[in-house]
């Protein structure tokens, strides 16, 4: 029964097989156009994946294990210097500003340590 469906269609047969292979070998055809006409950005592509895996290691490695470095802060005192602000025209709104940067509050906390609406 099987093979007489295969001997019934045996053309149809063939000429799938003929253009699957026809279609395999322009495929390989193109596939290596492709690589022989875009080597150099092939090439780049791969050493650009090579140091980005390479810097995500580096990231990996290096941070310790919380995630977030841990940055010194070393203690300084700040020594205000009237004659540069005077130079520099800053107000007096200005030197609190960085009076409260100088105690170590960050962008996000700072406007709401000083900064209220009056209702008059």
């Amino acid at each position: 029964m099987l093979v007489d469906r295969i001997k019934a269609n045996r053309e149809n047969i063939i000429y799938g097989i003929s253009i699957a292979l026809l279609i395999a070998l322009i495929k390989w055809m193109e596939f290596r156009f492709v690589v022989i006409s875009n080597r150099l950005e092939i090439y780049v592509g791969i050493i650009a994946l090579i140091f980005a895996a390479l810097g995500g290691w580096l990231v990996y490695s290096l941070l310790p294990k919380g995630g977030k470095p841990e940055i010194p802060v070393t203690e300084v005192p700040f020594i205000f210097n009237e004659a540069e602000a005077k130079i520099r025209n800053i107000s007096k709104r200005e030197l609190e500003v960085l009076a409260l940067m100088e105690t170590g509050l960050s962008t996000r906390k700072l406007p709401t340590s000083f900064l209220f609406l009056s209702t008059q």
